[in-house]
């Protein structure tokens, strides 16, 4: 009797045993709780961008996004705070989105994507200058009254004689006047007309251009130097590009890898990290670090030498991952934590620094100078042989094609879209009204 209770009681303790190993198996395969917060960054007409906070997320995890209650797709994501592309959706249409993460499910959030944007823009062209080699290199729409464009234009005076470089000319809204823009050319003290480079506008009270080796602003009577970048005959950072979102804040960006920061009291040359030309910056401001995100890149587009996408924080210069882009590159555009947009040999788009470029490839096989957007149912670029193509938010067309014609800028404001270059000896300029 005492063996049998025994054994009893042994019994019983294995069955004790068993059931606690089968307890704290079960415990370790049920699905973590976890705290999962999903919110709407912006949707546009095809593309959603989701902002995702997650809790207890230390390695590579697994998102399944239930979209409508039909459409499940997974992604993975390592960070705990990440922001997540969905594509492929269809324009002004209601969705429903939940996403769920090892059984643990988000709340519903609901948005409608963007209808796409018209582009019956009628073109009007304007030709300035044109007996000796002229041409705009960069535009600037204030209003529909008040469009600016620089570059280099001469035209013959009443002696027979071509005049100094016309270096902006204004519209007014109903023609174009050519401006003097007076400045030291190094290392002369003495003002002189000149051409410029690069404009940008702030606002119609903050304008501020640039010749090869100086920004100027405008203070709506005359032209303040605001830096002189040359310091000496071997200057070689002339300036192809200006970003700034304050009169604080500028970067001019320019040949062999030059950076200048103009901080309101002074000037910078940022460190050099590249001997690239730098062909183009753009920043946009973003609102889930209260940063801003400047952009440039670098390529001497004729040749291979590689090619340069560089993040500017402050004066700190990083470079970033390039894969899938071409070697020459010339113009870039982008919406932070949505969608980045470079274009020269092609266009090339982004969601994600940290993963490859992919081409579109849906527009004509010719060189684009230039791309400007304003919403992301709305983007413009320009090219040679006349391009301009428009982006309504869902695809690529080409709304205009003149051989003899080439645009090396373009800028987009409301239903306005101006493109400069030159056709053949003539500064050309094209106004689509839409």
């Amino acid at each position: 009797m005492i063996l049998q209770k025994t054994k009893h009681i042994i019994l019983v303790n294995i069955l004790f045993i068993c059931f606690g190993v089968l307890l704290s198996t079960c415990e370790s395969t049920s699905p973590k709780e976890r705290n999962l917060e999903l919110a709407l960054l912006e949707a546009s007409c095809t593309e959603a961008w989701l902002t995702i906070k997650v809790e207890k997320l230390h390695s590579l995890t697994e998102v399944i996004v239930i979209i409508n209650t039909e459409d499940k797709r997974i992604f993975e994501i390592e960070n705990s705070d990440t922001v997540l592309c969905i594509d492929s959706l269809k324009p002004a249409t209601d969705y429903n989105v939940t996403l769920e993460i090892e059984g643990t499910k988000s709340r519903n959030i609901s948005f409608a994507t963007l209808a796409t944007t018209n582009n019956n823009f009628t073109f009007e062209k304007y030709y300035l200058g044109g007996e000796t080699s002229c041409y705009i290199n960069d535009v600037a729409i204030i209003d529909e009254n008040n469009i600016w464009a620089v570059g280099d234009i001469q035209v013959r005076e009443e002696n027979g004689e071509f005049s100094s470089p016309y270096g902006l000319t204004k519209w007014n809204g109903s023609e174009w006047n050519l401006e003097y823009v007076k400045y030291c050319h190094y290392p002369s003290n003495t003002a002189r007309p000149g051409k410029l480079k690069a404009i940008f506008a702030l606002d119609k009270n903050n304008i501020f251009v640039a010749s090869s080796s100086q920004l100027l602003k405008w203070n709506n009577s005359n032209w303040i130097e605001k830096a002189q970048f040359a310091d000496s005959y071997e200057f070689d950072g002339q300036i192809n590009a200006i970003w700034g979102n304050a009169t604080d804040n500028i970067y001019c960006v320019g040949n062999n890898g030059a950076i200048y920061h103009y901080y309101g009291t002074g000037k910078k040359k940022l460190p050099k990290v590249t001997d690239l030309d730098i062909q183009d910056i753009w920043g946009d401001y973003d609102e889930l670090t209260g940063e801003w995100e400047i952009l440039a890149i670098a390529s001497d587009r004729y040749q291979n030498n590689g090619r340069k996408i560089l993040k500017i924080e402050g004066d700190e210069v990083t470079e970033q991952l390039t894969d899938g882009l071409p070697w020459s590159l010339k113009g870039i555009w982008f919406k932070t934590n949505r969608k980045k947009i470079i274009c020269g040999n092609g266009v090339y788009t982004n969601n994600n620094l940290s993963k490859d470029w992919q081409k579109e490839t849906s527009l004509p096989f010719l060189y684009k100078h230039s791309i400007s957007g304003q919403a992301l149912n709305s983007i413009v670029l320009c090219g040679a042989y006349g391009l301009i193509s428009y982006y309504n938010g869902e695809i690529w067309e080409s709304i205009e094609h003149l051989e003899k014609q080439k645009y090396v800028s373009v800028d987009i404001k409301g239903n306005l879209i101006v493109a400069g270059g030159q056709h053949n000896n003539s500064a050309c300029i094209t106004i689509g009204r839409r």
